[in-house]
């Protein structure tokens, strides 16, 4: 944990040297520089999946600033941003050789990459889906709807879920509301007291689990609809933890506290 600090802190540092990171678009500039192209995941990268997987990881972890930045109103047809949509675009292809693979329990790690492209949806909306064909939003909404079979580790892989199927519910597009359901109660059995979080069981130390959180506020101002998915009090948590200083802070034992 501590050499991914270290790490952190010299791209920060780097980052300060290069750009004066003083202003939106100096922001904007330093986050359009470090999208890598989707196409080229080097072989000696990725965490310890199988290689196709560490190649859908490396094309579509990225896709968290695509998103939002195309949201902020970069133009989709930047051309640092074009060829993830066309990454999209093959990976929802049936038969092209970029095409996504359905998650299985063998390999649900694909369920934690595909939280991505619910956020997508909740963030773009039609403006995701129109640059896709029939065809290929019809693979969307079936290969996101493949994690609603597969049975998950206790923590933060439901909040995964629980966007992918918010963002195909905010869509109008088929979603499975039973699981929804279930998910937000199992979010919510979740909270152990004082704005802490369980993350796994017995609690494990990773930080995952705030991205999801920091996802839906980030949703929340344009679609109030994914509180009202919550139960009355983890609604009044999710706003009082994220409204007081915009940001979520993570600490002990892989729990979400309150910032």
């Amino acid at each position: 944990m501590m050499g991914k600090t270290v790490k952190r802190g010299r791209i920060m540092e780097t980052a300060r040297q290069r750009y004066s990171l003083s202003t939106r678009d100096d922001l904007l500039s330093w986050v359009l520089d470090l999208l890598p192209d989707p196409f080229m995941c080097p072989d000696n990268i990725g965490a310890s999946f199988r290689v196709p997987i560490r190649r859908f990881e490396w094309g579509s972890r990225p896709l968290w600033a695509v998103f939002s930045l195309v949201k902020g109103g970069v133009s989709p047809e930047e051309p640092r941003i074009k060829p993830y949509f066309d990454y999209i675009a093959k990976g929802l292809t049936p038969g092209d050789p970029n095409a996504f693979t359905d998650p299985t329990l063998e390999t649900r790690q694909i369920v934690f990459e595909q939280v991505v492209y619910g956020y997508g949806l909740l963030c773009l909306g039609d403006e995701l889906l129109d640059r896709l064909s029939s065809v290929q939003q019809e693979r969307l909404v079936s290969w996101l709807n493949v994690a609603n079979k597969i049975e998950l580790p206790w923590g933060s892989w439901y909040l995964a879920r629980v966007l992918i199927n918010c963002g195909l519910r905010q869509c109008g597009l088929a979603y499975d509301a039973d699981r929804l359901a279930a998910d937000v109660a199992a979010v919510e059995n979740m909270y152990v007291g004082n704005g802490w979080y369980e993350d796994g069981t017995p609690f494990q130390l990773d930080t995952y689990i705030a991205r999801h959180f920091t996802s839906l506020r980030c949703c929340l101002s344009a679609m109030p609809v994914q509180i009202r998915l919550l139960t009355a009090s983890s609604a009044q948590r999710l706003l009082r933890q994220t409204t007081a200083t915009g940001l979520i802070r993570v600490a002990g034992r892989c729990r979400l506290g309150a910032a």
